[in-house]
């Protein structure tokens, strides 16, 4: 577009040709506001003039947005507690609201528009009480910043041709790609419009300068914590409302805001259970429920890319390691150590690419789980991801492990103790699953030189893939535990009826070879297998009549 047409558009902004204006009240209690003289009778009387927003201005006051333990009822007491600032405010967070339409025309979704704009409101309200930086921040100014931070985009909107409205990206698009359309459509985003009406509207420098950044470009070294919140809430209102399922992102907020992670997550999920009362008040419709929904289902879809990364990474993972293991003594130290380093760095991008993500993931649902539990729609949902990112982590846990260089810490040990200690930790949870343990072997001491942890830890990962793949069924385990070959092996037995190990498992216990299908169980027997070696043992599967068993040999203390 030329330069004179973008002229013509921020010189219509700025003379307010054909734009939505705030009524004459609004712009008489915004002056009598900041005017240093006036009083409390004063802004009394202006409000008064209209039944409506007093209405809802004594609302607002003690709606949850305030949390007032005493109710306030008249304008003159709402005054006073608010103070002249926030009456100011709130009555601009109303007139902003009723200055501008409902519903969908074109390609502007201004039901969309409301309510993205009231959650990132919460939110960044939320992030400026919560963080240690923001302490010269009002938390009440920085809910108006983010309730009107995009609103330059119905002013563009607004004075758009019909067939420009139809093309409008007013949706759920993200950020980036509206201001692209309307830079290349008009010449002017709507972030330029917006400083223009908001200088033009009496709001604080600030908040006007707040317009100007977005990105990496808001989270530069030297912006203020206003700039920086607005953007933090905008993501997190982005990933809610568009497609965007950056769930990084709302995780590298927690550091540069001065707050634990877990505090974001609760600021968040406290703003679902804050957001419907506050729309009431400036008379939108939000469905907290659906919102929530959308959310989880978004986290799910997540998740299952991260499932498929995983599964990606473990099988060049565990190609990696297995060529580092088969290489000869022969090979050169340097050739070794350029193994070595293509292993670091393919762990390096599984923790780049799904750690944070996944952490992020399991924080808010797990925080959420623990608010919704009176949506029952909800809740069900909110578990399900709960259960899926924590045994994703485990698989990256695991994944990690099996990666690293491992040499035991060998100490003499009874096997039978570090054995019964690890069937201990797993009892509630087998009670749980209705699957019972059936200890076949005596409280003898068996002297075993192994490393404690780590033999426990073989232990564990076998006995979670049994209990995993008897899942379902009301069956039995038998754990067995003998000293052979005069005693210089010791061989742990776990038994269960045929049929329960698919091929898969069956493959992997035969060879090296790795089962993609199967890949977190197979993992898990990966790692022990790993484990099991280190300490000169090894892992074997056989059929006995109707059993089939995963056995373990260890070597015994030499007598």
């Amino acid at each position: 577009m030329e330069p004179t047409e973008k002229s013509k558009i921020l010189h219509q902004i700025a003379a307010n040709d054909f734009l939505p204006s705030l009524s004459p009240l609004t712009i008489q209690l915004i002056e009598a506001a900041a005017d240093e003289q006036s009083s409390v009778l004063d802004l009394t009387r202006i409000i008064e003039q209209d039944p409506g927003l007093t209405t809802r201005l004594l609302k607002l006051v003690n709606s949850a947005y305030f949390a007032r333990r005493s109710r306030i009822s008249s304008v003159s007491h709402a005054i006073i507690m608010a103070g002249f600032k926030k009456v100011r405010l709130m009555a601009l967070n109303i007139s902003l609201r009723d200055t501008f339409p409902l519903g969908r025309v074109g390609g502007m979704d201004y039901d969309l528009f409301w309510k993205t704009s009231l959650y990132r409101a919460l939110i960044a309200q939320g992030f400026a009480q919560a963080s240690p930086l923001s302490q010269e921040i009002d938390p009440e100014e920085v809910f108006t910043a983010g309730l009107i931070l995009e609103i330059g985009m119905l002013l563009l909107f607004h004075i758009c041709t019909p067939p420009l409205k139809e093309g409008f990206p007013g949706r759920n698009v993200s950020l980036e790609d509206t201001i692209s359309w309307e830079k290349e459509h008009l010449g002017v985003d709507h972030r330029e419009a917006g400083r223009l009406v908001l200088h033009r509207w009496h709001f604080p420098e600030q908040i006007i300068e707040s317009q100007k950044f977005f990105g990496s470009e808001a989270l530069q070294e030297g912006r203020s914590i206003l700039v920086k919140i607005l953007e933090f809430a905008r993501i997190s209102t982005q990933f809610f409302f568009t497609t965007a399922d950056d769930f990084q992102s709302l995780e590298a907020s927690a550091p540069i805001l001065g707050l634990p992670l877990e505090k974001v997550n609760e600021i968040l999920v406290e703003t679902f259970s804050r957001v419907e009362e506050v729309a009431s008040q400036l008379r939108l419709m939000i469905n907290t429920n659906d919102d929530l929904l959308r959310v989880m289902d978004k986290a799910n879809r997540t998740l299952s890319k991260i499932n498929g990364n995983l599964e990606t990474s473990f099988v060049k993972v565990f190609n990696l390691i297995s060529d580092l293991e088969q290489t000869p003594a022969q090979v050169s130290q340097e050739d070794r150590e350029e193994k070595n380093k293509l292993l670091e760095n393919a762990m390096e991008a599984v923790a780049h690419e799904i750690r944070n993500p996944l952490m992020a993931i399991g924080g808010f649902a797990h925080r959420l789980a623990k608010n919704v539990e009176q949506r029952g729609d909800v809740i069900e949902y909110v578990h399900l991801i709960t259960k899926e990112s924590l045994r994703l982590e485990k698989v990256l846990k695991d994944l990690v492990a099996y990666s690293q260089a491992y040499e035991p810490f060998i100490v003499t040990r009874n096997i039978t103790h570090i054995l019964d200690k690890v069937l201990e930790a797993f009892q509630t949870y087998l009670d749980k699953k209705r699957i019972q343990v059936v200890r076949l072997y005596k409280s003898d001491p068996l002297l075993v030189p192994l490393d404690d942890a780590e033999i426990s830890k073989a232990f564990h990962c076998l006995l979670e893939t049994v209990i995993y793949l008897l899942e379902g069924y009301d069956q039995a385990v038998w754990i067995n535990l003998e000293g052979v070959l005069d005693h210089q092996e010791v061989r742990i037995t776990i038994r269960t009826r045929a049929g329960q190990f698919p091929e898969e498992i069956q493959s992997f216990l035969r060879s090296k070879d790795f089962a993609s299908k199967s890949f977190g169980q197979g993992l898990g027997l990966s790692l022990a297998r790993k484990i099991i070696n280190a300490h000169g043992g090894r892992l074997e599967s056989a059929i006995d009549n109707e059993f089939q068993n995963l056995i373990v040999v260890l070597p015994a203390v030499k007598t």
